[in-house]
């Protein structure tokens, strides 16, 4: 199967160009993604280095 088409080149020259194509097209799958519009609890809670650092020192000193 060959393609053809138009496009515009930086000289302001039009070029044909053309592709071989060894197979035909294949319409793409579209899978839709959830995105929840509110985090869970959980994740709302996060713990910066310093203190996941100062947790760990209070926990190895036990």
């Amino acid at each position: 199967m060959r393609k053809s088409f138009i496009t515009a080149d930086h000289g302001g020259k039009l070029v044909l160009k053309s592709v071989k194509l060894t197979q035909p097209l294949v319409k793409p799958e579209i899978k839709e993604a959830v995105i929840p519009s509110v985090e869970p609890e959980v994740n709302r809670k996060k713990k910066t280095i310093i203190n996941q650092l100062l947790e760990k020192i209070k926990i190895n000193k036990r």
